[in-house]
């Protein structure tokens, strides 16, 4: 009788959730390989990286704002924001690192904005979020009078160019993906730090009594989340060689659909990054496979607000399951 309950106990501990990820992602592969002997090679699986980096980086930073309790709709707004300046900043001449450094300061910027009046002002986040999405949008027209921001400086090539393993070349962005993501991993699994994400975001009040700084910590994620989104903005004005103000309209679906298809809850403490690396790549394979098929782009968008829907649904359904 004991044996069989500590089965019971050892099977709720198991997380299933990145088990069937990897099962979908299994499956996405065997269906578009077979219909397209285009898809499966190297070359393709490489592209798919690349369309899906730059959501990717801001999926992992999004995903510590949704754990902590909250949402950051203005991620897409700072990521063409970040990339208007970076391209502005090296048409005056000015020296790439310093370029750089301030429009990852920026993204901080917004992200402190976004955390203050979140924390301390106690204003629903989507609505803050939102609100500083349009405002920085409306900032990134005005600078530019909506247009686009060309970068002319061809010692930039190295980010589209990347490294070169087993002659493949693997382009920058796919290789700071990857090395946020083990950052992230680190940080939420084997830090003071991440387990208090993971406590603020699973009961706020609790925190508090606990003697967290609740206020730190919301500000903290959000200021984070506004520089992986500023970083995302240089890597994305690199590859397409110009800053478009509105360019990036519509990333945020995929990146918050990519975030619940991992698994992270949005009533916050809930998840794992690792989810979130599996949600980005079947985004990826979603759109790629499609893609390759020759399937038009708006049916693409219904696709995955389709999953990001039944995601949402069925984390919910879960959490109330386990309550």
């Amino acid at each position: 009788m004991n044996s069989v309950n500590e089965r019971k106990d050892k099977l709720k501990k198991i997380d299933f959730t990145n088990i069937s990820l990897v099962g979908v992602i299994a499956i996405l592969m065997i269906l578009f390989s077979s219909l397209s002997p285009y898809f499966f090679t190297i070359s393709n699986l490489i592209t798919i990286l690349l369309s899906v980096s730059i959501i990717g980086i801001c999926a992992l930073s999004q995903s510590m704002v949704v754990i902590s309790g909250g949402i950051d709709l203005s991620q897409e707004s700072v990521i063409a924001s970040a990339g208007v300046l970076f391209a502005l900043l090296n048409s005056y001449g000015l020296p790439i690192s310093i370029s750089i450094i301030l429009a990852i300061l920026s993204g901080v910027f917004f992200g402190f904005i976004n955390g203050i009046v979140i924390s301390k002002l106690k204003v629903n986040p989507l609505m803050v979020t939102l609100a500083l999405m349009g405002i920085i949008r409306g900032i990134n027209g005005a600078i530019t009078k909506d247009l686009a921001v060309s970068i002319p400086r061809e010692d930039l090539l190295f980010i589209k160019k990347g490294i070169v393993i087993n002659e493949v070349q693997i382009p920058l962005s796919i290789v700071v993906f990857l090395a946020f993501f083990l950052i992230y991993l680190f940080i939420l699994n084997s830090t003071i730090f991440g387990r208090r994400i993971y406590a603020v975001g699973g009961n706020e009040l609790a925190s508090l009594f606990a003697g967290v700084n609740v206020d730190r910590i919301k500000i903290t994620a959000y200021i984070q989340s506004g520089a992986l989104g500023a970083i995302s903005g240089i890597l994305y004005a690199s590859i397409t060689g110009a800053g478009y103000p509105y360019g990036t309209q519509g990333y945020i679906i995929n990146i918050l659909a990519a975030v619940f298809l991992g698994g992270i809850s949005l009533e916050g403490g809930r998840g794992k990054i690792s989810g979130t690396l599996l949600g980005v790549l079947i985004i990826g394979i979603i759109s790629n496979g499609l893609r390759v098929l020759g399937v038009q782009t708006y049916i693409q968008n219904i696709i995955i607000g389709g999953a990001m829907l039944s995601a949402v649904a069925f984390n919910e359904y879960k959490l109330k399951k386990e309550l």
